[in-house]
């Protein structure tokens, strides 16, 4: 029907947009260049997210541990993935370990119960604001460890990215622990003020 046409249409017409700006040797202010790909992966996860929910229903420990194989030799194969520079090698690739990803989480959310999607929705923009630094800090120690400069994760091998995705996640989490009591305090001030 003419929706899902309009639907293909945009992502389309993004992914386009995405490879292009990738190819763009100018940095541009507000990270402008990566609009187009985080834009396609929302469209994505908002125009199908029916079609994902009702795979994933369908999904045995089997099957998931299938999809999350194939999504991590698809991710070696594509390497090192960066939205913010934007770096995105092979832009198909990219999409659908992004929307592998997407059926994970769904899987793993429908088997732990909500509550670990939960917390990470209700703090992402803390965990957000903690996560760059120890992105550096892991950055520097592999950096240290593989004997090469690393910038950013962009020239990092693909093992030391899959162990550095679990040390910021944890790290990240960690970290907002330590600071929640603080972040607390001041979030509830904040409204008292607000509400004069």
């Amino acid at each position: 029907d003419k929706w899902h046409l309009y639907e293909i249409f945009v992502l389309a017409l993004l992914t386009f947009f995405a490879i292009l700006a990738e190819q763009i040797e100018i940095m541009l202010p507000l990270r402008i260049k990566s609009i187009p790909a985080i834009t396609s992966i929302i469209l994505c996860g908002k125009f199908y997210h029916r079609y994902i929910e009702k795979i994933v229903s369908h999904l045995n420990i089997f099957t998931f541990s299938i999809v999350v194989i194939i999504m991590m030799l698809l991710a070696v194969y594509n390497r090192t993935v960066n939205v913010s520079i934007p770096v995105y090698n092979n832009y198909v690739l990219f999409l659908v370990c992004a929307l592998l990803g997407i059926m994970s989480v769904y899987y793993i959310s429908a088997k732990l119960g909500n509550g670990v999607i939960s917390f990470l929705g209700r703090n992402s923009l803390i965990i957000f604001a903690i996560h760059g630094i120890w992105l550096q800090v892991y950055s520097y120690l592999i950096s240290i460890i593989c004997n090469q400069p690393i910038l950013y994760m962009r020239n990092m091998p693909i093992w030391a990215c899959m162990i550095g995705g679990l040390f910021v996640l944890m790290a990240s989490v960690l970290s907002y622990y330590l600071i929640k009591g603080t972040y607390n305090k001041y979030t509830t001030f904040c409204r008292k003020i607000l509400k004069y």
